[in-house]
């Protein structure tokens, strides 16, 4: 069986699902530069530039 997997691009409705992914790195490993979770909005805008 073969898996597949769908990229899509980003949309701004999606930051905070990203933001849930994204926050547990920045709080339990080391892959992010990161000490702080930033804010939906802050993140909305990472998602604009």
């Amino acid at each position: 069986m073969i898996n597949s997997v769908t990229i899509k691009p980003v949309n701004i409705d999606d930051a905070g699902k990203i933001l849930e992914i994204y926050g547990y790195y920045v709080l339990n490993s080391a892959v992010s530069f990161e000490y702080k979770v930033p804010s939906e909005e802050e993140f909305r805008e990472r998602i604009k530039k």
